[in-house]
């Protein structure tokens, strides 16, 4: 097993979230940015960023200020006074043009004050705006009012200029400022990204060089790009892959390309929703023939059913509380069909209207934040048990498991939710047809991994591992990290050697070892 080590200094670990940051937003948190309201608290976020910003640009006016108030001691000469003056001048020059304009575009349209309240200079379209548009920002909105209006019209000037950009930037749908307006920019709230480093959570990671569980952009829930997951695989020391997204099977054309430009060996997979017996499982379907026409039906009767309980959810929101949500609208921008709860509850808690709502009220008033209003809201409406739950339908079980067989591949149950399931229901599904069990998984207790292993020796199925990794949407898993002891290597070995023209050798390998 590979042990995943990293110390990080103060400045190294700043670098390092910012770029991390920057790299999360160009993939997908663009899609999920949102723009400052005209809120009191969007305002004072607003405006103590600026402060801050405000603050850092003026900090040579304080050594003028030192140095006038020596003087006026006798404890400084007082020919000291014009070069002083001078030089401040040429400091102020430097800190409101250079340093302001500077940080913000190696960090990507953050300054110390947005980087502090969460948020982040864009483009109108919500992608990332150029170096230069992010200079000429801050020489807009910070150096020409201190250096150009503050030595021509001295504080007088600077004040009009601030009162005026206050005047616009209040009156302005998304709160942009002159500036905003003159390059086409605005400021946006960053989508909440956790970015832990590994020292932090644990000093050293085990990571297992098997990987059977990882899901990229293709799923709902999935961050990173195809490419992404195999430079990360790379990294993390692993030697066998398989990419397994929620009813879809797109990744897997690119993967067998990266698979040998990266030099990961790859193992073709999905993971399928199904019902059994009033219980919702999931299937993972390993050496799947990706090609087989069998696959754009369970997309596409996953889309239909995503689609539909959204809509749903919508409906029911109207009925119990009055609320009306263009869902329609909302399906258009993901292609996925699905509009979360939380989702939902985000909107409604953003829309100014909606927040006079007695009900919303209620929530903004027993909550310590507006997050956890939204969370709170989001749970009780549209969890289990809410007036505004949908219960979704998914395929049989049965149905699913000849699915996968259909395609060549080896039907695995996933973990996932296997904590909650005793020990006959699950011997009742492996009697189905299921070929394998991932047994190790971030995902279920230890407890419930000795289960699942007991049941594969009884059973005589594959074993398999998963880490479940989603990207920063699921912080917790980590790529690599399967849980997976280094003496249960070699059972997870028997199913990565079970190529299409072996699988019988494989099964007979794992009634003999298991």
């Amino acid at each position: 097993m590979k042990k995943q080590k990293g110390e990080y200094g103060t400045i190294q670990r700043a670098k390092a979230v910012i770029a991390k940051r920057s790299s999360f937003y160009k993939q997908q948190g663009y899609r999920r940015a949102q723009p400052l309201g005209r809120d009191r608290e969007a305002i004072e976020d607003h405006s103590c960023s600026y402060m801050i910003d405000l603050c850092i640009a003026l900090l040579p006016a304080l050594l003028w200020v030192l140095v006038f108030v020596l003087i006026l001691c006798g404890i400084l000469p007082v020919f000291l006074l014009t070069p002083m003056y001078w030089i401040t001048l040429v400091l102020l020059v430097v800190t409101s043009f250079g340093l302001t304009g500077w940080f913000s575009l190696r960090s990507h349209g953050l300054s110390l004050g947005r980087f502090l309240t969460g948020m982040k200079v864009v483009r109108k379209d919500n992608k990332e705006a150029s170096p230069m548009i992010l200079l000429l920002r801050e020489i807009i909105e910070v150096g020409i009012p201190v250096a150009v209006l503050g030595y021509f019209f001295n504080v007088l000037g600077m004040l009009i200029f601030w009162v005026l950009n206050s005047i616009v930037t209040v009156i302005s749908p998304g709160q942009r400022t002159i500036a905003d307006w003159i390059l086409g920019t605005r400021i946006i709230y960053e989508p909440a990204v956790h970015i832990r480093f590994e020292q932090d959570v644990k000093k050293e990671l085990e990571l297992s060089p098997i990987d059977l569980h990882i899901h990229s952009n293709f799923s709902d829930d999935g961050y990173y790009s195809v490419e992404d997951l195999f430079v990360r695989a790379k990294e993390a020391g692993c030697k066998v892959i398989s990419i397994t997204d929620h009813n879809c099977v797109r990744a897997n054309t690119q993967a067998k390309r990266l698979s040998v430009l990266y030099g990961v060996d790859y193992i073709p997979g999905i993971e399928i929703d199904c019902s059994f017996r009033g219980r919702r499982l999931r299937v993972l379907g390993y050496y799947i023939d990706e090609r087989n026409e069998l696959f754009d039906a369970v997309e596409s009767e996953s889309l239909k059913r995503e689609k539909t309980a959204s809509l749903e959810r919508g409906r029911k929101l109207e009925e119990y509380a009055g609320i009306s949500v263009d869902m329609e609208r909302l399906l258009e921008k993901t292609r996925f069909q699905n509009v979360s709860g939380k989702q939902i509850a985000k909107l409604i808690f953003e829309h100014e209207l909606y927040r006079q709502y007695p009900l919303i009220q209620r929530y903004l008033e027993s909550s310590s934040s507006d997050e956890q209003a939204i969370e709170r809201f989001a749970r009780d409406m549209f969890e289990e048990g809410g007036p505004c739950y949908v219960e979704r339908t998914y395929p049989s079980l049965h149905d699913v498991l000849e699915i996968v067989h259909l395609a060549d591949g080896i039907a695995v149950l996933s973990s996932w939710g296997c904590d909650q399931l005793e020990d006959r229901l699950i011997e009742q599904a492996l009697a189905e047809g299921f070929d394998g069990i991932e047994v190790f998984s971030p995902l279920v207790k230890k407890e419930t991994m000795t289960r699942l292993l007991r049941l594969a020796k009884e059973h005589k199925l594959f074993v398999s591992a998963g880490s479940d990794f989603h990207g920063p949407t699921h912080p917790q898993h980590y790529l690599g990290v399967t849980h997976c002891p280094k003496q249960a290597l070699p059972l997870v070995e028997i199913l990565t050697s079970a190529s299409p023209n072996a699988r019988e050798i494989g099964r007979a390998s794992c009634r003999e070892r298991v």
